[in-house]
């Protein structure tokens, strides 16, 4: 038996002690998980930063529909959407001159222009073309500009026809059928 303690005891003496290993790997571990972590720190801080963006673009985006959507209802029951110089809207397919409207909400500005043509002998009697563009304070919308590149584009048809068949807005004293129906042609964002 003394011989196999002194082979022992040789075998100890030559090997280096374990002692100590489950720090190193504890500390390994833990710089990992401090990667990944910063990892998913920084990921998350960039997810922050573009919902802003995103809400911003949200609320442009909800505005200009309100915007044209308004503009519509005016014009849909009025028969001045037919006389260019009380709604500033273009008669023909001529470029729009001047905007119908300037809308502002949540701190948004949004000008809609519109061109329009008048078949009053058809039942779709009206169709109407609306562009909506954001106004940046530092830029000042143009017609032409927001015609080139609207951030919303519209076309809607009023149909001025009464059930009888009878169109009964020819004027602004006459306006008991206008816009009896509508339908939307078509509404493009951009």
């Amino acid at each position: 038996m003394t011989v196999f303690r002194a082979a022992t005891s040789e075998r100890r003496s030559g090997r280096r002690s374990d002692d100590g290993s489950s720090l190193v790997l504890a500390l390994l571990f833990l710089t990992a998980v401090a990667f990944v972590v910063l990892a998913l720190v920084s990921f998350a801080s960039n997810s922050l930063a573009q919902s802003s963006k995103f809400n911003t673009a949200t609320g442009v985006q909800y505005t200009t529909a309100g915007a044209v959507q308004l503009e519509i209802q005016n014009l849909r029951f009025s028969y001045e959407a037919t006389n260019a110089t009380a709604t500033n809207c273009t008669p023909g397919n001529a470029a729009p001159v001047s905007s119908t409207a300037t809308f502002a909400l949540n701190s948004v500005n949004v000008s809609v222009f519109c061109t329009y043509v008048s078949t009053p002998s058809i039942a779709q009697s009206r169709l109407i073309t609306m562009y909506a563009c954001e106004e940046d304070a530092s830029i000042y919308v143009t017609a032409a500009n927001c015609v080139a590149n609207p951030f919303l584009q519209v076309q809607v048809s009023f149909n001025d026809y009464t059930v009888t068949d009878k169109n009964q807005c020819t004027s602004s004293s006459n306006q008991i059928s206008c816009g009896t129906s509508m339908n939307v042609v078509y509404w493009l964002v951009n």
